[in-house]
């Protein structure tokens, strides 16, 4: 239970190898010359005889290297070469080392036939060998090492019939082969989104990713999630032509379907003559003031980013002039989310058209509402504009009064958060 760093532990560690280890130990000059910026070699533990050599770098590794190591043959008892090229090579020159007690082979893409070359070693002891893709073959080479005492084979794709026979031929051996995930189902991760941009003037491009081989991506562009059946399956880059709140989910054999990857796309494809707000948002979250609302910037994903506009003790309330001739046909507001710092849709949602300052009030999209602390997360709400002639627009949004019962701070004001207008 101790620490290796306690002095204890380095004392018991110390007096039992010291019993074990009878040969000289080499010229500290020796091993300094060994010691490079790929390589290290060191003593197992402080004033020990027997060393470890451990190998780093991939691309920098040179099997001819190995050779170095005869300054030293006598006392090396351990090697590290995990994650070295190792394919081709010709491993008999490791029998120069006679104390050599453990190899660490893992994941250097070894060939069956280049473990002939180890059985011979007298002192053995442990093996890994595992991640290098063996197949049933390698049973035969591994039953020359009766004398191991651990092997450690994790090797995708081993039935137990294969390793029941492998251990059968190496009966004094203890065998690790890994942890089993056979029987054990995980969750993909979500689908990656790829687009050019967030708001767009006519079309975007839109293109979904998944990095394990053979997942069947499916997506909505509704805000709804899609399953297993239903929603548009993935088939290559799509385009987007609308303002979309776009959910797109992974499902593979094997795994438990991903979590909803999302991203809003907002079309705004006109932009008004005029623009004012009828009440200035909280100091605290005044971004750039109405100006925010048509830069074409989406904000980010916090409402602390100096990209939104947040309003509380008055209602969002936008004033648009428009230019003559053909107006928009649908007006869409760009909203946060996070119930958790109060920032909830809005209560209400009003919109009027005029001419020559006189109003009318049109039909509005009912607002979501929430029953829980959601994660922060993007909202839209878009309402058709009718066919008839205006120039004028006002848009009012009032923030919740009073947080509901079931939340940390029912009674209190509620938040609204928006970063732009959208005119299509």
């Amino acid at each position: 239970e101790l620490d290796p760093e306690h002095p204890v532990w380095q004392w018991l560690e110390k007096g039992a190898a010291a019993s074990k280890y009878t040969f000289p130990g080499a010229r500290e000059k020796d091993i300094e010359a060994l010691n490079t910026s790929f390589r290290r070699v060191a003593p197992l533990y402080p004033d020990a005889p027997a060393l470890e050599a451990t190998y780093y770098v991939q691309s920098a590794f040179d099997p001819r290297s190995l050779n170095d190591l005869k300054a030293v043959a006598p006392q090396l008892v351990r090697l590290q070469l995990n994650g070295m090229p190792l394919e081709g090579v010709d491993l008999s020159l490791l029998r120069v080392f006679p104390n050599l007690e453990e190899i660490r082979l893992n994941f250097t893409s070894l060939h069956p036939d280049q473990l002939k070359a180890l059985a011979p070693l007298p002192k053995l002891s442990k093996l890994t060998l595992s991640g290098n893709g063996f197949d049933r073959e390698v049973i035969g080479e591994l039953a020359r090492f009766a004398h191991l005492k651990e092997l450690y084979f994790w090797q995708p794709g081993w039935n137990s019939a294969w390793k029941e026979e492998l251990q059968s031929r190496l009966p004094d051996t203890r065998i690790d082969f890994g942890f089993d995930a056979s029987q054990v189902t995980y969750a993909l991760n979500a689908p990656e989104i790829s687009t050019e941009k967030l708001i767009f003037s006519d079309s975007v491009q839109v293109t979904l990713e998944h990095p394990v081989q053979g997942t069947e991506i499916r997506y909505r562009l509704d805000g709804l999630e899609p399953d297993s059946t239903t929603g548009t399956r993935y088939q290559g880059p799509f385009w987007v032509h609308a303002t979309s709140h776009l959910k797109a989910k992974g499902f593979a054999a094997g795994w438990y379907g991903s979590a909803a990857a999302e991203s809003v796309l907002l079309k705004n494809s006109y932009r008004p003559r005029t623009y004012k707000l009828v009440h200035e948002p909280n100091k605290h979250y005044a971004a750039q003031g109405a100006q925010t609302l048509m830069d074409g910037v989406k904000a980010k994903l916090n409402h602390t980013s100096g990209e939104w506009l947040g309003f509380t003790d008055e209602p969002f309330e936008l004033e648009l002039g428009l230019d003559k001739g053909p107006g928009p046909r649908e007006i869409g507001l760009s909203l946060l989310y996070h119930e958790g710092a109060y920032i909830f849709p809005p209560e209400q949602l009003e919109i009027w058209i005029g001419t020559a300052n006189t109003w009318k009030k049109i039909p509005a999209p009912k607002v979501p509402v929430s029953h829980e602390i959601g994660e922060i997360r993007f909202g839209v709400l878009t309402c058709p504009l009718p066919e008839e002639a205006f120039d004028q627009i006002r848009v009012r949004l009032k923030p919740i009064g009073k947080l509901p019962g079931w939340h940390p701070g029912a009674g209190s004001k509620g938040w609204v958060f928006i970063d732009e207008i959208l005119l299509n």
